[in-house]
This record gives C-alpha cells, sequence and structure tokens, in this order.
C-alpha cells in the first residue's frame, strides 16, 4: 500500500507529491539534528528537507573523519547557529583549516545563505559543494571553488524556483570563484535519483578528493582526483 506526501518546496510556490511507500517515513528515524561541539571544523555537510532524505552526508562526515579530516554532518535550518560558531572561531584565529561547506537538495541553499553570511564577515570558504541543489542562489565571491553535482531535470527549466536539476551560476560581479557543474550521468554515478546522490559512493570520493585538493595547497605530494 502506497501513500503521498506534499513536500512544500519553499512558501508561497507549488507543491510537489512524492510518493513513498506506506509506513516507510514514520520507520526512519532522522539523523541527530544540531551542532556536536564547540570545536570549529573544517568540512560542514548540511542535511536537507527534515533531515530524512540527506542521511548520506552523516556517513560522508564519517569517511572524511576516518580520512583525518574534521567533519561534521548536521541540519541545514542550523546554519545561523553554525555561523555564529565560524565567526567566533575566526575572531579567535582558531579556523580549521581552510573552510569546506557541503549542501544536498535545501541543505546546498542553506549552505550558500551560510557563505552570504559569511561575507559580510570577510569569511573565505574554500570549497563549496553542492549536491543536487534546490532553488540555489548565486555563489558569492567569497567562495573560492565550487562544484555542483546534479542531475538534469526538464522540470527545473518549467519551473527554476521549484525543481532541482539545473546549473547554478555565479553572483553578479563575481569573477573570483571557479565554478564547475558537474553532470550527473549513469555512466559515471550508476543508478542514483535526488534522494539518493548524497549516499554515493563516487560522489562522496569526489568530496574527499575536493577537500584534499584544498589541503595538497598547504601541504604538497597530498594525492588528489584530478578535477575537471
Amino acid at each position: 500500500m502506497s501513500g503521498w506526501i506534499a513536500v512544500g518546496l519553499r512558501p508561497g510556490l507549488a507543491v510537489v507529491a512524492i510518493g513513498l511507500a506506506g509506513g516507510w517515513l514514520a520507520g526512519c528515524t532522522p539523523a541527530p539534528a544540531g551542532l556536536h561541539d564547540d570545536i570549529p571544523k573544517q568540512v560542514y555537510c548540511l542535511r536537507g528537507l527534515w533531515d530524512v532524505f540527506s542521511t548520506g552526508l552523516d556517513s560522508l562526515a564519517a569517511e572524511m573523519r576516518e580520512r583525518g579530516l574534521t567533519a561534521e554532518s548536521l541540519s541545514g535550518p542550523l546554519w545561523p547557529e553554525l555561523a555564529e560558531r565560524i565567526e567566533k572561531a575566526s575572531r579567535e584565529q582558531s579556523l580549521n583549516g581552510d573552510l569546506v561547506l557541503v549542501g544536498h537538495s535545501f541543505g546546498a541553499e542553506h549552505a550558500l545563505l551560510l557563505a552570504y553570511r559569511l561575507q559580510e564577515q570577510g569569511i573565505s570558504v574554500g570549497l563549496m559543494v553542492l549536491i543536487d541543489a534546490t532553488t540555489p542562489p548565486p555563489i558569492p565571491s567569497n567562495v573560492a571553488r565550487c562544484v555542483h553535482l546534479y542531475i538534469p531535470s526538464p522540470l527545473a527549466s518549467l519551473a527554476p524556483d521549484v525543481f532541482p536539476g539545473r546549473p547554478v551560476e555565479l553572483a553578479e560581479g563575481n569573477d573570483r570563484t571557479q565554478l564547475v557543474n558537474w553532470v550527473v550521468t549513469p555512466a559515471e554515478f550508476g543508478p542514483v535519483n535526488h534522494f539518493n546522490l548524497e549516499s554515493n559512493p563516487v560522489v562522496h570520493q569526489i568530496v574527499i578528493d575536493e577537500t584534499l585538493a584544498i589541503q595538497a595547497r598547504h601541504a604538497p605530494g597530498t594525492a588528489a582526483r584530478p578535477r575537471p
């Protein structure tokens, strides 16, 4: 038996009905929401809607910690609280390396809102990885490099303010950010969709390699995946 859940994509805009197996959502336990501690991290992964559809970011953060990177996965709507933590660390000169922001779906939009907030404080973002961003604003100039992994969708062209599936753009006057819009294909990533892309092992490896590439600037010889 199947049920349908109406998911509001943005206040005042259309909603899309997403078919879900009956009882599946009720049986899901959302990933822990909230900042784990006050220790600054290098990598922050911002989950999407309800913390249910982006739990692959939790495993990504765990994989990064196993590689010796400081990483945390948290609920996207907590970005203002995270901004305060990063601003405090900046004032205290205790930021942990080049800042890396990762966001999936609505979490990608929250990552960008965070970047804009940090821009007001003169804080740069070394790397931003967006995973099939939903209604993202343009990329601000305090982001050094932005990689957007997205699944093209005809719905994005029909209603770009509602559906994911289109490239992101630089903010007007931004000539600083190195922008890569990376089209996700089955040949490279396997069978994926918007709701499981953040769990994809190829995506995880790209995020890890991109982060290691930033570290390589400070530690010559660090291996990193060739970047497009």
